[in-house]
Formats: C-alpha cells, structure tokens, sequence
C-alpha cells in the first residue's frame, strides 16, 4: 500500500515572497503563510488563537510566475502541495 503525502494550507502570506535565479535556469519562490487556530481553553473557558508559520517553497514556472504578479505580504493564499524535510 502506498502512502499520501499532501498538505492544504490556507492563510495570509507573512512578506512577500522573495524570487531567486537557480544555477541551471528556472526561478524559485520562498515565503511564509501563517495559519491560525482558535479554541476554546478548557481551563479559563477563553478562546485562545494560535498562529503556526509554515516556509513554502515554489519550483513550478508556472506557479512563480503568478506569485510573482499577485502574491503580496498580508494576501489570503490557498496552498497544495506536499511535504518534504530538509536536514
């Protein structure tokens, strides 16, 4: 059985993206979007929100082309893609 890697993030992009050049052609795209969650704390009966920020990574002409004509610090943005850790 193989496994499912894919993410789905919605939130609001924290700067705006910053392009660079790649050695062998093609242009890369990095930026952070900020994810938020509010629940209610079972303690204090308070909602509370919490921000996670999550580094993105563009490789896909395509998409960096368009980051680079419509993405801007505090845009709503709707991510899919996959995970990948880096040592």
């Amino acid at each position: 059985m193989n496994g499912l890697n894919r993410v789905d993030l919605i939130g609001n992009l924290g700067a705006d993206p910053e392009f660079r050049f790649l050695p062998g052609g093609g242009e890369v795209a990095n930026f952070s979007i900020a994810t938020n969650e509010v629940y209610k704390d079972r303690q204090t009966s308070e909602y509370v929100q919490q921000t996670e920020w999550h580094r993105v990574t563009v490789f896909q002409d395509g998409l960096v082309k368009m980051l680079r004509k419509h993405a801007a610090k505090g845009r709503l943005a709707h991510i899919t893609g996959k995970l990948r850790t880096r040592k």
